[in-house]
């Protein structure tokens, strides 16, 4: 099938690659990003793949010229693909507009991602714990007799000037939230949530929410452990 480009354009765009802080990059400062809960970075062979789409099947999907009859076929091969990839059928595949709507939608988890997020969550616990020490380290997310999210590492650094978004303004490396994505940013206030289930008011206040994803590394957790011992000496220096 010919290829369809979009009117008033000549040529395919180059290649796209890695946003600058996520992977491997050159620049001078690495950055490692552990806010997975907020929005995922797209692989490059995913930046890739939308970048032809988006020059060689613009079209209504519905539509007989070529450019629609290109997202058909893409949006089908896609399908047959994740369908395959899970064990199910095409058909039972639903695209939806995003990750709210997906939520709800969700049946089942991908296990190996699962297991993985959770070896390199529970590795970031223990060099947190390895690094500042147990009583210094309060983990906000730990209670007896509930689940958390396999990704998700919510935790405190005891001390006075170590909230949150202080502590992650000194960073250089980390990149992260002190709370839910869904969240306006309300400053030095803490979690209600983090409150009702009894974490005091100035452990809950130093909160940090750190979520990694499938990419994630060891080493990567390594160099936050380290980022995030930078700032706090340098706020307590400031002290």
């Amino acid at each position: 099938m010919e290829a369809a480009v979009a009117p008033g354009r000549d040529a395919p765009a180059p290649a796209a690659s890695q946003p600058s802080g996520c992977g491997k990059h050159n620049s001078p400062e690495r950055k490692v990003y552990m806010g997975y809960n907020a929005t995922t970075p797209l692989e490059p062979e995913v930046i890739q793949a939308m970048t032809k789409a988006m020059w060689e099947a613009w079209g209504n999907p519905s539509s007989p010229y070529s450019a629609g009859r290109k997202a058909k076929d893409i949006i089908n091969a896609a399908r047959e693909s994740l369908a395959k990839m899970i064990g199910g059928k095409p058909q039972d595949i639903i695209f939806t507009s995003g990750g709210t709507e997906a939520a709800e939608l969700v049946t089942q988890n991908c296990e190996a991602y699962e297991a993985h997020m959770r070896d390199v969550r529970d590795y970031l616990e223990e060099r947190l714990e390895a690094e500042f020490g147990q009583k210094r380290i309060h983990l906000n997310s730990q209670f007896p007799g509930t689940q958390r999210l396999p990704n998700t590492c919510n935790f405190s650094i005891r001390g006075p000037r170590l909230q949150g978004h202080v502590v992650l303004a000194q960073c250089r490396v980390l990149m992260a939230s002190v709370g839910a994505a869904c969240h306006s940013d309300h400053g030095d206030q803490p979690s209600p949530v983090l409150l009702s289930y009894g974490v005091p008011f100035d452990v809950a206040r130093n909160a940090l929410r750190l979520s990694v994803g499938r990419s994630t590394t060891r080493a990567e957790v390594d160099l936050v452990v380290q980022d995030l011992k930078q700032a706090v000496a340098q706020l307590e220096d400031q002290a």
